[in-house]
């Protein structure tokens, strides 16, 4: 048998196999043999088909048999003998072969590209945002908070600043068509407040049950949106007064008004630091994919969009998926989580960086902590499962990479008051 390396790229490699007839001859024999032991044929007794006319009768089937029994045996040695130990995806191509001539194929293996890390540890300049809780953020926390203790009276002779209206908001299109499948069911909007006290958007003073009402708002990246509101109902809402009394028993140990303003600023800041450190982890994924490049493997891109449409479809049941189009709208995500994961894979390796499995078990432990009781034994079940197991294990790696990438990072901050976010 001879390998040889015909063509090579940084994620794909093309090896061309060949193989003397003598080498596989006994192989071809005991296939027919044991194919033409079995063969049918009107006017000869089973197992007795003259030769030539068994070879014609089964060729499609000596191809088949033949052909995989010879790859199987051959192929883990011909990618050995050009130097390939691992790989992500093989197929075989241009399979060729007739009795008595060399067995030729060719075999395509994708794998992941060598990935070269850029100084890192020179340092990082990344900005990162420090959220800061105002007072007015407080004031609103604790006003939603008495909106759930509201008393609720239905109004009747149209809606004013301060009431709400309970509709069911329906995306239209340009022309003001409603889009199907867009429709915002039992939305609350509050009168006055936000892009409900703007006019352009929409007016809803004086609206009443049964009205329809356009609202125009634009979306993040400044599209504009329209919707038709559907009024259901209009409501006013009397809020208790704030006391000692009321918020006794809503946190563990507040026992007045003064107490509960503190936890809930405490509550709200860690909410925010948490948040800051999620986009502070994620300008750090940026920053490396930006200056990291290298080619994807194809078979990580379509295992990835496969996946995609497999929950999709779960998720959908019974309605249709265009593959096609998830496939076009994903991709971007796909490449940049992708990326993402072979660097981190880059720099475990570099950083030799492990997880034991004591570590492993003592996240699932702390995840089934957590879980109501009815729950734990479906959750010990779901984790003795090794791909589960293993899922725990590359986050765990993932959030040491983290912690590794950190201290090199030279951060710019930004204050950010969380009262202008609103």
């Amino acid at each position: 048998m001879k390998a040889e390396l015909v063509n090579s790229t940084a994620v794909e490699k093309t090896i061309k196999v060949l193989i003397d007839w003598d080498e596989t001859a006994d192989e071809y024999i005991m296939v027919f043999n044991d194919l033409r032991r079995d063969l049918k044929v009107d006017g000869f007794r089973k197992g007795k088909v003259p030769e030539s006319l068994a070879k014609r009768l089964l060729k499609p089937n000596i191809m088949l048999k033949f052909s995989r029994q010879v790859i199987d045996k051959t192929h883990q040695k011909a990618l050995k003998e050009v130097g390939i130990d691992d790989y992500l995806d093989m197929h075989i191509i241009d399979l060729e072969f007739d009795e008595n001539k060399p067995f030729n194929y060719t075999i395509k293996v994708e794998n992941d590209p060598e990935i070269v890390l850029f100084d890192y540890k020179k340092g990082l300049k990344i900005s990162r945002k420090e959220y800061i809780v105002d007072p007015a953020s407080v004031d609103r926390y604790i006003e939603d908070f008495l909106e759930t203790q509201a008393e609720v009276q239905e109004i009747s002779d149209g809606a004013q600043n301060g009431h709400f209206i309970l509709g069911d908001l329906q995306a239209l299109d340009e022309t003001g068509v409603p889009i199907i499948g867009k429709k915002l069911p039992d939305r609350l909007i509050k009168v006055g407040e936000g892009i409900f006290g703007d006019k352009k958007a929409a007016n809803f003073m004086g609206a009443k049950v049964g009205d329809k009402i356009n609202l125009n708002v634009k979306s993040a990246t400044g599209e504009p949106l329209k919707y038709a509101v559907e009024v259901k109902r209009v409501e006013k809402h009397t809020l208790p007064e704030l006391t000692d009394e009321l918020i006794k028993g809503q946190m563990q140990d507040v026992q007045t008004v003064a107490e509960f303003r503190q936890r809930v600023t405490e509550n709200l800041q860690h909410k925010w630091d948490h948040q800051a450190q999620d986009e502070l982890d994620q300008a750090i994924a940026d920053y490396f994919i930006e200056n990291t490049k290298f080619e994807i493997p194809p078979y990580r891109i379509n295992f990835y969009l496969d996946r995609v449409i497999e929950r999709l479809k779960e998720s959908a049941r019974d309605k249709t998926i265009d593959e096609a189009k998830v496939r076009e709208e994903y991709l971007p995500k796909a490449e940049k989580n992708i990326r993402w994961y072979l660097i981190q894979r880059a720099i475990e390796k570099q950083e030799g960086i492990k997880v034991s499995e004591k570590e492993i078990q003592t996240a699932i432990d702390q995840i089934q902590h957590n879980l109501p009781d009815n729950q734990k034994e479906y959750a010990e079940k779901y984790y003795r499962q090794p791909r589960n197991r293993l899922d725990i294990k590359m986050d765990l790696v993932d959030r040491k990479v983290l912690e590794h990438i950190r201290p090199f990072v030279k951060e710019k901050k930004t204050t950010i008051h969380t009262a202008s976010l609103r």
